[in-house]
């Protein structure tokens, strides 16, 4: 399979995907810190198209870089409205080596996974482009630059460093996640009670830049979704500083 940035078995799926020499626009770059006080992250909502069965088809990119050596680059969730089935994707990575992990629960939860190494680790400073998207019906792939692995069952896959899913709705966190390790009045209080579950920090905030996500195969503006994500989870909208 071909792979890498401007690979056509990816840009089937994605929408005008960057390639390796494109030029950045500043613009388009969003920077994440941890903080002791704030949280840092993008979120989507109702970011995966469904199959027959309800279940997600995910066809999710992300372009980052990152000077740590350990950080988060994708924890989906979702659930059906009467709660039959719900799941949880994650993709992070670990100094060498960067993981995905998919679970779902319908009656027990069943997770698959993969994994991609790189000796020169991935907190390089440089661009990476990571890729989790579904190809020929269930088959699913993680790319990471020019290297694949398709994600395979197994009950062996340690799901410690994966968040637990919120107790409703269905949603993308980009770069860093929901967590209690904040200040108390800086987010709303339905929000707050949305992501409880995930009282402390797994995966970290990738401490870096995010550019060019795509959701459901299509390049998102960036700008537009932060206005739409303080609306929906900052105590004060206009507030410039709540997130790091």
């Amino acid at each position: 399979m071909c792979i890498g940035c401007g690979c056509s078995k990816l840009t089937d799926t994605f929408t005008g995907l960057s390639k390796c020499d494109e030029d950045i626009d500043d613009d388009t770059v969003y920077s994440l810190r941890r903080d002791l006080d704030r949280l840092s992250f993008l979120h989507f909502d109702n970011p995966f198209d469904l199959d027959d069965e309800g279940s997600p088809i995910p066809a999710i990119s992300a372009n980052f870089k990152s000077d740590s050596d350990v950080g988060l680059v994708f924890f989906g969730y979702w659930q059906s409205h009467d709660n039959s089935q719900k799941g949880r994707l994650q993709v992070y990575y670990h100094y060498d080596t960067i993981s995905a992990v998919y679970c779902e629960n319908k009656e027990e939860e069943e997770c698959s996974g993969c994994s991609i190494k790189n000796a020169k680790g991935f907190g390089t400073d440089k661009w990476v482009q990571t890729a989790l998207w579904a190809q020929g019906g269930r088959d699913l792939f993680l790319a990471v630059d020019t290297s694949i692995c398709q994600l395979h069952r197994s009950s062996n896959i340690s799901v410690a460093e994966v968040y637990a899913v919120p107790q409703h709705g269905t949603g993308l966190f980009v770069g860093g996640t929901w967590h209690e390790k904040k200040r108390r009045g800086l987010y709303r209080p339905d929000a707050e009670q949305r992501f409880f579950e995930n009282t402390r920090e797994k995966a970290p905030v990738l401490r870096g830049c995010i550019r060019d996500v795509f959701i459901r195969g299509e390049r998102q503006d960036l700008g537009d979704a932060f206005r739409v994500q303080r609306q929906q989870m900052l105590a004060e909208p206009d507030d410039n500083n709540a997130f790091a």
